[in-house]
């Protein structure tokens, strides 16, 4: 059974346990010089000077719920000193979706071969598009709700150096790092490099893919 962490302590111990290196996974081949121990700086009044900026534009208004636990968690943190910048939005945040899933088919095609081809020989299928193959075989059974069109689309892409693959990598890229987080309110929110990520003068955060944060 896998347990949702419950308070920052608790997501700090899971970050720490999963930065690093996998050997199974290229893209992470850069990051063995950035693993580090994330309870270590956990600390009383550690949220005192930090400025969190808040990306509600594209991130808000989807679920009333979300909504207010996000708020109160906004809240929190402003009572334990931090300064908030709301709000901080990312321009290119509508913008990201396209090139995102693009990325999404050709990564998910070539991941998933890589692990169908090491299940071995007495695996029922090796592939992609040996599985798009038996879940058509076993329609009645493996499809009675809905289709497998992302499966489909996705067998149709090509290797990850390919050009269209690379392209949208690097459209991806721009939009979210040049043209997204590094262009957010540059006069309000200012960075300076730490070993654990970002901060601004005083402390603060950057958590990539956090409302609660310009990222």
């Amino acid at each position: 059974m896998t347990r949702r962490p419950r308070a920052v302590a608790d997501a700090a111990i899971l970050l720490s346990a999963m930065s690093g290196p996998d050997p199974s996974d290229a893209a992470t081949v850069g990051s063995k010089s950035k693993s580090a121990d994330y309870s270590a700086a956990l600390k009383a009044g550690g949220l005192r000077g930090a400025r969190i900026g808040v990306a509600r534009k594209r991130f808000f208004g989807y679920s009333p719920v979300t909504d207010k636990l996000i708020e109160q968690a906004i809240a929190d943190m402003k009572a334990q000193g931090a300064a908030i910048i709301d709000p901080a939005d990312i321009a290119t945040a509508d913008r990201l979706d396209d090139c995102q899933f693009e990325i999404l088919l050709y990564e998910f095609k070539a991941d998933l071969n890589k692990y169908l081809a090491s299940r071995g020989a007495a695996a029922p299928v090796h592939s992609l598009k040996d599985l798009v193959a038996f879940n058509m075989r076993e329609r009645d059974r493996e499809m009675p709700y809905f289709e497998q069109e992302i499966f489909v689309r996705a067998e149709k892409k090509g290797s990850l150096t390919s050009p269209a693959y690379r392209k949208a990598l690097t459209t991806c890229r721009m939009r979210s790092r040049t043209l997204g987080i590094d262009a957010v309110s540059p006069d309000s929110v200012r960075w300076r490099k730490t070993k654990l990520g970002f901060a601004a003068p005083d402390r603060s955060c950057r958590t990539s893919r956090m409302p609660a944060c310009p990222s």
